[in-house]
């Protein structure tokens, strides 16, 4: 029996966990797999005769796991600007002047409640 540690930057969640090791424990030579996705490790414990470690990080490379965890980025357009690029995220000024504005108005309109009521 051999065990190898593969360090799983996108393991990041419990659910991660339990496919990880679904996808490890179909594998014929693997015999058991502990995963952690606060530590973002993976251990696997394999009979070298049936199946090596080049196979077992290809596998986890095939699923998404073994890579490095790619996180979108704005793009700076707004959706629905027609430039032929996709953004992942909607453009943030936008929403932030509007939460602004919304936080503004709701101070005012509360000022002027409690003014009214002070009122004689």
């Amino acid at each position: 029996m051999e065990t190898k540690s593969f360090e799983m930057p996108a393991l990041y969640a419990d659910h991660h966990v339990t496919e990880v090791r679904r996808i490890l424990m179909d594998l014929d030579g693997v015999k058991e797999v502990y995963a952690s996705s606060a530590f973002q490790v993976v251990e696997v414990t394999y009979d070298e005769d049936k199946i090596n470690e080049l196979e077992i990080a290809s596998r986890l490379d095939e699923s998404g796991y073994l890579g490095e965890w790619t996180i979108p980025i704005e793009l700076g357009t707004a959706a629905q600007q027609g430039d032929g690029q996709k953004p992942y995220f909607r453009h943030t000024t936008t929403f932030i002047v509007m939460f602004v504005v919304a936080v503004v108005i709701s101070g005012l309109t509360q000022r002027i409640r409690n003014e009214a009521v002070s009122m004689p």
